[in-house]
């Protein structure tokens, strides 16, 4: 056991008694020996507490492996080489120690003395500073700031590498710095600098801003926003010694040179346009109007401050036009509305006009952009679009069948004619945006599938059942016609309504009678075909009254549609055979039909038809014909679109229970890729039928088109087909 006398002996009294240096032995296991009292206080331990343990009490388990190695290195060389350390003292905390170890012999054993001096305050300074320098260098790089400092007296110059990079150059030096830095200058900036130069020695103002070109290195000019301080003037207000930064605006400059060609580019494209275009102040007052305004209006500029633009407003639109002005002048919004301009000559037109506020950055309206576009012709159009309607909506009324429009969702829409209030009991006003009432809940879930159904396919035909506003329960023959907009989406759907009531009633007398219940079948398909004959003609009606090509091609189309189901029942009807379809006569009157309504110079196409049935159920016979129909008009279409004369053929021959049909024409043919591209909505409909007659096909457009499907025949027992 080691005395504190043969301690103090060997580091000497002075160390063992310093308060300001806290020193300590260890042996060679690193385990302390003796810790001073300055030690002690510094690390929060007593001295019982180190003196038998290793030194990892302060040093941290995590360190302990380095202080082994930094202990064998000091055993080899005698000096150790990390001579800063984090002391950990007893509560936690640490602090940052410099420490100087060296070896001491008592009674023959060599003891290793480390004297430690507390710098944490003196390292945290240091630390402090260096992340403010980091900060500054951070906050200098990120603003991409080039620094300089010029002594005008001394000669000397510094700048920083940002600011040598900015110009192209490596850090250097110069003899005269000065006159480096008057070359690189535009010559046009020259006089801008001469003259900051002397409003600072004038006025002893010691702060300068201002922007102008440096010649870069590669030889072109960029721009430089400087700004700085004088921090020293000689005698006279010289300028003797001033710092300042460098901001490349290079780039912000020419975006303001392209926003004014831009500027410049609009003010050719507002004097260019139609449409009357103007701006006005904060209150309204007009500063600027474009030539074709003024022309319109009959004005100049130097009118602005005397015109009253109530004159150019019709006086019926003076009182709303102006509510609207002082609602937008309020709340700060844009106004939108349609009204009348009167023109030099006194004459109403009517204009779409848009007025929008411009805003600052505290959101207050600094001015107003109106533009007015010319709509007259579309209004003019659109009243006489509204006699048109007024004329279909009187045809409408005054069918005999129940028609009315319903949405995709099966709710009532504009049409409601007298024979549907007649029929169902409701007035108009009492069913718009609504579903008419059905027996149950289950009913009207069957009737929203089939509003998907007629939706998918295009069309409905069928029986229902629904009560009247009274109660009465009816049964109705109902049919379906989609309306496509003109994205080729279903906008609405056309029903009409045929009450087949009694007949469903007294279906057991009315059987007894065959005379009486084909009576009755060929009056259900007159009024069907007589409908549909409606549709037909209020679809062609549309097609006369219409001015988009466009618009007529696609009514053509469902015409041809409406019309391929209504020859069907003329068929029927003209038939003593209620069941089937007369084949032959229905397909020569439908291609012919098709070719007369499609308006196309192809007298030269030859039909070719080999019908080997003479009749098919009238439940396939309308989906085939409607299929034919889509075939004949992309024929007719896109085969002789160029081409004048060629043939269709069409051959239908029955196997066995399964019917086959073969369509081709003599066109160039196509990319099937290319099919939906060309006949989206007709391809849609053609596969829709194909599915609904449950049918196998293969297509063909190699150098022609030809199409051949087979269905399996429903409702034709062996007698009927005794008769093929």
């Amino acid at each position: 056991m080691i005395s504190d006398e043969q301690i103090k002996k060997a580091i000497g009294e002075h160390v063992y008694q310093s308060k300001k240096l806290a020193c300590c032995l260890t042996d060679k296991k690193l385990k302390f020996i003796f810790a001073n009292d300055t030690f002690l206080k510094a690390s929060g331990y007593k001295k019982e507490e180190l003196v038998g343990n290793s030194v990892s009490v302060i040093l941290g388990e995590s360190v302990l492996k380095l202080a082994w190695a930094e202990f064998s290195y000091f055993l080899k060389h005698k000096k150790i080489r990390k001579d800063t350390w984090h002391i950990y003292h007893k509560d936690g905390s640490k602090m940052q120690a410099v420490i100087e170890t060296t070896t001491v012999k008592i009674e023959g054993d060599s003891y290793f003395l480390t004297i430690a001096v507390n710098i944490t305050k003196e390292f945290e300074l240091e630390n402090k500073l260096e992340k403010e320098k980091n900060r500054l260098q951070s906050a200098v790089e990120g603003a991409n700031l080039g620094l300089w400092d010029f002594n005008f007296y001394t000669k000397e110059f510094y700048a920083n590498d940002i600011w040598w990079k900015m110009l192209g150059y490596p850090p250097q030096k110069y003899e005269d710095a000065f006159k480096f830095y008057t070359t690189l200058i535009h010559p046009e900036d020259v006089p801008l600098l001469i003259q900051e130069k002397d409003r600072i020695v004038s006025t002893g103002d010691n702060r300068f801003d201002l922007q102008l070109r440096l010649r870069h290195k590669r030889g072109d000019f960029i721009w430089i926003h400087s700004q700085g301080k004088v921090i020293e003037f000689g005698e006279n207000n010289f300028i003797n010694h001033a710092i300042g930064t460098h901001i490349d605006i290079t780039r912000d400059r020419r975006s303001e040179l392209l926003i004014q060609e831009s500027e410049k580019k609009y003010r050719i494209l507002t004097e260019s346009l139609p449409n009357i275009i103007w701006t006005a102040d904060a209150d309204g007052y007009i500063n600027y109007m474009n030539r074709h305004g003024l022309a319109f209006f009959g004005k100049k500029k130097k009118h602005f401050k005397t015109w009253e633009w109530k004159n150019f407003v019709s006086k019926e639109d003076v009182e709303e036009v102006e509510q609207k002005w002082f609602f937008a002048h309020k709340t700060k919004t844009a106004i939108n509305h349609v009204h009348t301009f009167i023109n030099l000559k006194g004459e109403e037109k009517w204009f779409q006009v848009l007025i929008f506020p411009q805003k600052d950055s505290d959101g207050d309206v600094n001015s107003w952009i109106g533009i007015a576009s010319d709509i007259d012709k579309l209004v003019l159009a659109e009243k006489s679009l509204k006699i048109s309607n007024n004329r279909l909506r009187s045809l409408i009324d005054a069918s005999p069948a129940a028609i009315y429009s319903i949405n995709t969702k099966g709710e009532i829409q504009d049409f409601w004619n007298p024979a549907a209030e007649k029929l169902l009991g409701w007035k108009r006003e009492e069913v718009l945006g609504k579903i008419l009432p059905h027996n149950s809940e289950e009913n009207e879930g069957y009737f929203l599938e089939r509003v998907h159904e007629t939706i998918k396919k295009g069309e409905y035909s069928g029986v229902i059942t629904r009560k009247d506003k009274f109660g009465n329960d009816l049964f109705l023959e109902v049919t379906g016609g989609c309306i496509y907009n003109a994205s080729g989406s279903v906008s609405e759907i056309i029903v009409t309504l045929i009450d087949i009531t009694e007949l469903e009633r007294n279906r057991d007398k009315l059987s007894q009678s065959l005379k009486e219940k084909e009576t009755l079948l060929q009056e259900i398909h007159h009024r069907v075909k007589n409908n549909l004959a409606i549709v037909v003609s209020l679809l062609q009606l549309q097609i006369f009254r219409s001015d988009d090509s466009s618009e007529k091609y696609r009514l053509t189309e469902a015409q041809n549609r409406v019309h391929s189901i209504a020859m069907v029942h003329e068929l029927l009807y003209q038939s003593d055979d209620f069941s089937s379809v007369d084949l032959i006569t229905y397909y020569e009157k439908l291609i012919k039909t098709i070719q007369s309504n499609m308006q196309i110079d192809n007298t030269g196409v030859k039909l070719k038809l080999d019908i080997g049935i003479s009749s098919l159920n009238i439940n396939q016979a309308i989906p085939l014909g409607l299929l034919m129909n889509e075939l004949v008009t992309n024929s007719f279409k896109y085969a002789f679109e160029e081409r004048k004369s060629g043939f269709i053929a069409l051959k239908i021959r029955r196997a066995g229970e399964r019917v086959f049909v073969t369509y081709s024409d003599s066109g160039p043919g196509f990319d099937m890729s290319a099919l939906e591209f060309k006949s989206g909505l007709g391809m849609k409909i053609m596969d829709s039928l194909l599915t609904q007659l449950d049918a196998e096909y293969d297509i063909d457009s190699t150098n022609k088109f030809e199409i051949s499907l087979n269905f399996l025949e429903k409702g034709a027992g062996p007698l009927e087909r005794a008769k093929d």
